[in-house]
């Protein structure tokens, strides 16, 4: 499947728009979470499209999202009307696979907190590949932050930090100094240090635990998406750790806010961003005067749902 996705990259790029559905469909039919899409036009800024799938037997709504390479909380908060527990067979569910991009340069990593997912940007190709991903509980926070990828390290072993033995140890649970690789190794079986003391991107041994505020701050992702990313990006590839609620962005002349819910980050001072939506939608639009219905975009705020919704 990844030689499929990396021909697909290379052929021209009228080619590549056509068949873009076409990949992300193999991409869930194989269970791969991570997506891969055609940048869009220059003055565009969403990427995919939404999806709708039934319930089928045996089916959880953590089953359904790792099918279709979203988080577990995404799932939930596009669904809000679907009870997890009340699952019925053929049910429909709104599958949230479309994206405005992160308001930044399209380069290297950037992880964006709020919305529990990471964008990666490979060097001289016209795509980004974007994955869901775990990170810090309350707490123990992701930090903010601008760094690079310092190592890679296949099958690690977990050295596990003195804080964390001694949390575990409040609570009775006695972690070794080392957890060496295996099934038990919370880290899976790839991880990306960060130029950051103890944070890493890494697998897990429990994907149900993506979509969530979970970990002690390192960012997990699925198993086949964190060996996906391991073999794509190189050392030294810069890495941004931003907290982003609300996304505004253009596609063919339409805007569209994307809204997740604002988490109080213990490194972030961003509760001014968080409040003045105006200013972020104002700042998009530039100089047109758009006939903008605040109510409707108060209303997409206010649901939280977490993909693009059209406001004009």
């Amino acid at each position: 499947m990844r030689k499929v996705i990396y021909r697909l990259r290379k052929l021209n790029s009228h080619w590549l728009k056509l068949s873009t559905v076409l990949v992300c469909v193999l991409i869930s039919q194989a269970s791969l979470a991570a997506e891969t899409y055609m940048l869009p036009a220059p003055g565009d800024d969403v990427v995919g499209a939404m999806q709708e799938a039934h319930v089928e037997p045996g089916d959880t709504l953590s089953r359904i999202a790792q099918r279709y390479g979203i988080g577990l909380t995404a799932l939930m908060r596009a669904n809000p009307n679907i009870n997890p527990r009340r699952l019925k067979i053929w049910q429909k569910v709104k599958i949230p696979t479309a994206y405005v991009l992160p308001p930044y340069e399209r380069k290297g990593i950037i992880i964006n907190l709020s919305e529990m997912r990471l964008y990666y940007f490979p060097p001289h190709e016209n795509v980004v590949i974007t994955a869901p991903i775990a990170i810090g509980r309350e707490g123990w926070e992701t930090p903010l932050t601008t760094t690079r990828i310092i190592e890679k390290k296949k099958h690690p072993s977990w050295f596990v930090p003195k804080s964390i033995r001694a949390a575990s140890a409040q609570k009775g649970r006695y972690l070794p100094e080392v957890v060496p690789p295996g099934p038990e190794n919370p880290l899976g079986d790839y991880a990306l240090r960060l130029g950051l003391q103890s944070y890493l991107i890494h697998g897990t041994n429990n994907p149900m635990s993506i979509g969530r505020r979970i970990s002690s701050g390192c960012i997990r992702m699925y198993p086949e998406d964190i060996e996906y990313l391991f073999y794509e990006v190189q050392v030294g590839t810069p890495v941004r750790i931003i907290n982003e609620p609300y996304k505004v962005g253009w596609f063919n002349g339409k805007l569209y806010v994307e809204a997740h819910t604002p988490i109080d980050n213990g490194f972030d001072a961003s509760e001014a961003v968080q409040r003045n939506y105006h200013r972020i939608i104002k700042e998009t639009i530039g100089h047109y005067d758009f006939p903008l219905q605040w109510n409707k975009i108060q209303h997409v705020i206010e649901q939280h749902r977490g993909y693009p919704q059209r406001i004009f």
